[in-house]
């Protein structure tokens, strides 16, 4: 054989006794079908298999009971709002809705000639006269020298009655005590309406009409403060109030007016205006 000075790649010849196919790589592989090799491989279970399994149950059952609450939502029926406080209510809720609630509580106060009782004038509180642009406060005078004046913190409605007599007086019939009381009863309505819808009202003074023998200044005023009202307000007007206003002439038979009579004779006050010293007005009330 011919030399040409590289290693030959030439097979070399098995020795004797060799078969050259023995030693080709491969030789010892097993070969299998095809359909048995397209066949994927399977997996064997880990030992987080079973928490994986735990967890994914936990998370549908989660899914079902949320999908079962909107369900449940979705289906259920609307709330029933609650009766209404009252049939009417003004549509102005602030100070300046005061004249709509004393418009609308005076004409169903009514003298034994069907004549309306008396007229009612509402608004924020403001001093007379030259302060009749600027808020007032409220003093309740010391009842005795061991105690000092009180200054009545909040915002208040003043809210003033007048006769067709003279300064504001009834013309028709007597001064009486179930006069007053009737006149009391308008001024506890009065402010049931004005606590329950008037944002900021937190005190209520209603100045009642003088006798004919006394001055506009010498009448009584009525103090009525939200504090006093609030489990009042939590439940509809006519749960506290009759629907129809008493008369006179039948005030007794009204069962409201033990509640009026008790909250009412405690609040009475003589009344006057004083100016402090920069120029503030101030409503003096004094105990009756």
């Amino acid at each position: 054989m011919e030399q040409t000075g590289r290693e030959s790649e030439a097979v070399p010849e098995a020795p004797p006794g060799h078969d050259l196919e023995a030693r080709l790589p491969g030789r010892d592989l097993e070969l299998r079908p095809r359909a048995e090799l397209d066949r994927p491989a399977r997996l064997e279970p880990t030992r987080y298999a079973p928490r994986f399994q735990f967890f994914y149950g936990v998370l549908l059952a989660l899914g079902i009971v949320a999908i079962a609450a909107v369900v449940l939502i979705a289906t259920r029926p609307a709330a029933v709002p609650g009766p209404p406080w009252s049939s009417w209510r003004p549509s102005n809720t602030s100070p300046g809705g005061a004249q709509q609630i004393a418009d609308h509580v005076g004409p169903t106060y009514r003298l034994p000639d069907g004549a309306q009782l008396v007229s009612v004038r509402g608004g924020a509180l403001r001093g007379p006269l030259q302060f009749k642009d600027t808020d007032a406060l409220i003093v309740v005078k010391a009842t005795s020298a061991a105690t000092g004046d009180a200054l009545v913190p909040g915002h208040s409605l003043l809210y003033t009655m007048c006769g067709e007599g003279v300064n504001c007086s009834i013309s028709f019939g007597k001064p009486s005590v179930a006069r007053r009381l009737l006149l009391s009863r308008e001024a506890f309505e009065i402010a049931l309406y004005s606590f329950r819808y008037i944002g900021k009202a937190d005190n209520v003074v209603v100045i009642l009409p003088p006798t004919p023998k006394e001055t506009s200044s010498q009448a009584a005023a009525i103090l009525l403060q939200r504090s006093d009202f609030s489990t009042l307000l939590d439940r509809p007007l006519d749960a506290t109030l009759s629907s129809t206003a008493p008369g006179l002439n039948n005030l007794a038979s009204f069962p409201d007016m033990k509640l009026v009579n008790a909250i009412t004779t405690q609040r009475l006050y003589h009344f006057g205006w004083q100016v402090s010293q920069d120029l503030q007005p101030l409503l003096e009330l004094a105990k009756v």
